[in-house]
């Protein structure tokens, strides 16, 4: 339904504003009958920070990180091509069919972090990436890709460059075809000469050789996640990390797949 806003000519204030009116109200109706579910929820979120109303934004992303469920994949694709911001648009762009694949806290995560630097937060932006680093460090290599760009988005929005360009330097030398990852490691590339900095800083080269690198000689794998179905974790090589973010809940018989439900920490690289 938000995708409706953007259909009406940005000319036509008064039917923006009609629409705007129709899916506040049809977010309130479905948070009052407790029908909605976490996609919508995003999707509103999203709507938020497109409209510039990013304060509004955040106590819906917060809670969204406080689901269960909120690493299960979502897909992003040309239906939402409009609701999304420029990042996502070109990361849809370039993929192959152009349905772009993301863990659930992977987006609210780069989501939250834009809102708290819009809305002059720039603390609480950095203490998410710490867990926006945390999960991408966890996920298998084959599923990295994707959420490693976002990643790097945020590091440019924190003007982190060495970061950021670490980031999509990764995911370039996984995947050469990657032009879009290229491009992003160039730009970054471009404004910390400008700026008389080095690319190959200690700090930031030692980290992303700890959590990204792969074993001399291995390939990643050519794997996608299904919707539906959790994004795998590497549990062998970070046996501490939560699966989610929200507090302690009872494990089922269901989450056999999610083998770890302890706190979030810090991986155990040892």
């Amino acid at each position: 339904m938000a995708n409706s806003y953007f259909d009406v000519q940005e000319t036509n204030k008064v039917k923006q504003h009609e629409r705007l009116i129709e899916i506040e109200a049809f977010f309130a109706k479905t948070q009052e009958e407790a029908s909605i579910n976490i996609k919508t929820s995003l999707d509103y979120a999203t709507f938020k920070c497109k409209i510039n109303q990013h304060a509004d934004a955040i106590p819906c992303l917060l809670q969204i990180l406080d689901e269960r469920n909120s690493y299960v994949p979502i897909n992003y694709g040309a239906t939402e091509m409009s609701l999304v911001d420029d990042n996502m648009q070109r990361e849809i762009e370039s993929i192959v069919g152009n349905i772009l694949i993301l863990p659930m806290a992977i987006y609210t995560l780069y989501l939250l972090v834009g809102t708290y630097i819009q809305t002059d937060q720039k603390e609480e932006a950095v203490l998410k990436m710490s867990i926006f680093e945390t999960l991408v460090a966890a996920m298998k290599p084959q599923n990295q890709c994707e959420s490693l760009c976002l990643m790097g988005y945020s590091y440019q929005a924190l003007d982190m460059h060495q970061e950021a360009y670490h980031c999509f330097k990764v995911v370039y030398s996984r995947n050469v075809s990657y032009k879009l990852a290229e491009e992003n490691r160039d730009l970054c590339q471009a404004v910390l000469l400008s700026q008389g900095i080095t690319l190959e800083s200690k700090d930031a080269t030692e980290y992303f050789d700890a959590h990204f690198s792969l074993p001399e000689g291995a390939e990643v794998e050519d794997e996608q996640p299904q919707e539906g179905v959790t994004v795998s974790i590497d549990s062998e090589r970070f046996p501490l990390v939560s699966l989610r973010l929200g507090p302690d809940q009872p494990k089922t018989e269901d989450d056999s797949h999610t083998k770890k439900e302890t706190e979030m920490a810090e991986p155990d690289l040892d």
